[in-house]
C-alpha cells in the first residue's frame, strides 16, 4: 500500500514538474515566429493596390445597397405588422359592436312583441266592428302582427267586419301570399 501511495506520488510530481517546463517554454517563445510554422505559410502573394481598393469599393457599395433593402423590407415589416395589430384590434371592436347590437336588437324585438301583445289585448276586448273599424286603415305590416296574437274568435270576427278586399289582401298576406 505505501508503494502504491509513492508511485502515485511519484507521478503527480512528475505531471507538475513536466507541465511547468512546458509553460516555461512556451512562455519564452511566445513572441517568436516557430520554425515549423515559417515552413508551413505560402509565401507573400504581390497585390495590386488599385485593385485591392477597386474590390472594397464595389463590395462597399453592394453591402451599403444590401443594407439599405433590409432595412426597408424591416421598415415595410414592422408597418405590416402594426397596421395587422391595428386590424386586429378594430376586429375585436366590431365583434364586441355586433355583440351589444344583437343584444339591444333582441331587447327591441322583445319589447315590440310585449306592445303588440298589448295591443293584440285590446283589440280583443273591443267589439269585433270596432276593432276592424280601426283596422281597416291600418299599416298591413302591423295587421299581421296584430291578428295572431287575437283570440282565433275575434280573429273571426274582425276579418268578416272588414271589406271583403282588405279581409282578402290581409288573408294572403297571412298566408304568405303577398
Amino acid at each position: 500500500m505505501k508503494r502504491l501511495l509513492r508511485f502515485i506520488m511519484l507521478m503527480v510530481v512528475t505531471f507538475v514538474l513536466v507541465t511547468a517546463a512546458v509553460t516555461g517554454v512556451v512562455w519564452m517563445f511566445r513572441d517568436q515566429e516557430l520554425p515549423m510554422q515559417a515552413e508551413l505559410m505560402p509565401p507573400p502573394v504581390v497585390v495590386d493596390s488599385t485593385l485591392v481598393d477597386s474590390l472594397a469599393t464595389q463590395e462597399r457599395d453592394e453591402f451599403v445597397q444590401d443594407s439599405l433593402k433590409v432595412a426597408t423590407l424591416d421598415s415595410t415589416i414592422n408597418v405590416v405588422n402594426s397596421k395587422q395589430a391595428q386590424l386586429f384590434l378594430q376586429q375585436d371592436s366590431l365583434e364586441t359592436l355586433k355583440a351589444s347590437l344583437d343584444v339591444a336588437m333582441r331587447q327591441q324585438m322583445a319589447a315590440q312583441q310585449d306592445q303588440i301583445i298589448k295591443l293584440a289585448s285590446v283589440f280583443d276586448a273591443m267589439k269585433a266592428d270596432q276593432a276592424a273599424a280601426v283596422l281597416q286603415n291600418m299599416d298591413d305590416f302591423v295587421i299581421l302582427a296584430i291578428l295572431p296574437n287575437l283570440s282565433d274568435r275575434q280573429a273571426a270576427l274582425v276579418m268578416g267586419a272588414l271589406t271583403p278586399a282588405r279581409a282578402q289582401e290581409l288573408t294572403e298576406m297571412l298566408a304568405g301570399n303577398p
